[in-house]
């Protein structure tokens, strides 16, 4: 319309159509932890995510050496503080996608018969000797990104306790009571949380706004 010429009008339509990217999503992401009976021996996940095929995992252990593989393990020769960073590709729909995830991990190697520090990626379907380390399809944590409150909920198990953990291996301090566990004391950034049943231990990741 013509704001001077009021008979002026005109009108023109097209239709267009949006297709969904297909660059497929990349996450990396780790948690390690200590083993509680063995001094010098650590454990962890690997938690990254992706919607494409074919993930190809880089791990830099920050004492010049890497390892390829969804679930390597390394051990350490000298004693001090590594920078451990994962480096994930993925393809799909003809296109690639990337991602890393860094974490500082002190290595306080020990005298005697606990001279090795080793870390090792547990395969979660894998059976090993300390807990299963169940795949957290059947966790869920909301609203993730959070900012004050998270409830957490287990599918047909009963939770028999929490704990948050920085991405540096610090435990966070936390109550659990009626499923909803309060986060206002954490600064903003990512976590992971460990959710302990009667037979299983469940980890995953979220988001303090």
């Amino acid at each position: 319309q013509d704001s001077v010429n009021q008979s002026c009008r005109d009108t023109f339509c097209q239709t267009i159509t949006v297709t969904g990217s297909t660059l497929p999503a990349c996450q990396a992401v780790f948690s390690i932890w200590p083993d509680s009976l063995n001094a010098g021996v650590y454990y962890g996940n690997n938690n990254s995510y992706t919607t494409g095929s074919n993930p190809v995992y880089t791990w830099y252990w920050g004492d010049g050496t890497t390892s390829t593989g969804t679930y390597p393990s390394h051990t350490y020769a000298q004693s001090g503080t590594y920078n451990i960073c994962l480096a994930m590709t993925a393809t799909g729909g003809g296109a690639m996608c990337s991602d890393s995830f860094c974490a500082v991990q002190i290595v306080a190697r020990m005298k005697g018969a606990n001279a090795i520090h080793s870390i090792t990626i547990l395969d979660p379907n894998a059976p090993n000797g300390i807990n299963n380390l169940i795949a957290s399809s059947k966790l869920n944590v909301y609203p993730n990104p959070a900012s004050s409150e998270l409830n957490i909920e287990v599918k047909g198990e009963k939770i028999e306790a929490v704990k948050i953990t920085s991405i540096n291996g610090q435990t966070m301090n936390s109550e659990f009571v009626a499923n909803k566990i309060n986060i206002n004391n954490l600064s903003s950034n990512v976590y992971f949380i460990e959710v302990k049943t009667a037979n299983n231990i469940y980890r995953t990741k979220f988001i303090k706004e």
